[in-house]
């Protein structure tokens, strides 16, 4: 099986663990993975989803992979995060979205799922970070898994570890026709 070759992680969370903002590989030319939350993943020790995602880049021809979230605290399910938005949580996650995205164009993987419905906050952490992407004036590609229609029966891209196969292949996400950020 491949592998991406790690030379360099990057790895971004907060002193407890409680967070992650960022974790990936360097490379030149990464996946740029956008999920709602992040479970349990650290570097030398992906969890399944972050996993897939590894094996999704390499099966798109890309050379390492970069995982963000719409939010970052910790939990195996997103109904465990945060009753309500932690403001100064999300503010740190936007700002290590902003220097990611201000650097260079990317691939990005919309990969956050029907679990997004689970807090109604995280409808506007997602718009708020659309709005940082467009901003940065690079030319972003947003790409979805392809399964059957491309999004869940509820309309959303998929998650990578539900029911999709790592060597699906990437396809357009149109983010002006997803209502979710209307």
């Amino acid at each position: 099986m491949k592998k991406i070759v790690v030379k360099d992680w990057i790895y971004v969370n907060t002193d407890d663990n409680g967070s992650r903002f960022v974790l990936g590989t360097k490379g030149c030319n990464p996946l740029v993975c956008l999920g709602v939350n992040p479970h349990t993943a650290t570097p030398h020790k992906l969890d399944k989803t972050v996993g897939i995602v590894e094996k999704i880049a390499l099966n798109n021809s890309f050379d390492s992979f970069i995982m963000l979230n719409i939010y970052p605290q910790r939990a195996i399910k997103t109904k465990y995060i945060d009753s309500c938005i932690n403001e100064e949580l999300h503010e740190i996650n936007i700002e290590h979205i902003k220097k990611i995205f201000n650097k260079k164009a990317y691939t990005i993987l919309a990969a956050w799922g029907t679990s997004i419905e689970k807090k109604t906050y995280l409808k506007d952490c997602l718009k708020e970070i659309v709005k940082v992407i467009s901003e940065s004036n690079q030319n972003h590609i947003w790409k979805a898994l392809k399964k059957g229609d491309n999004l869940t029966k509820e309309g959303h891209p998929f998650h990578p570890s539900r029911g999709v196969s790592s060597k699906s292949p990437l396809v357009p996400f149109c983010l002006e026709e997803y209502a979710y950020i209307q």
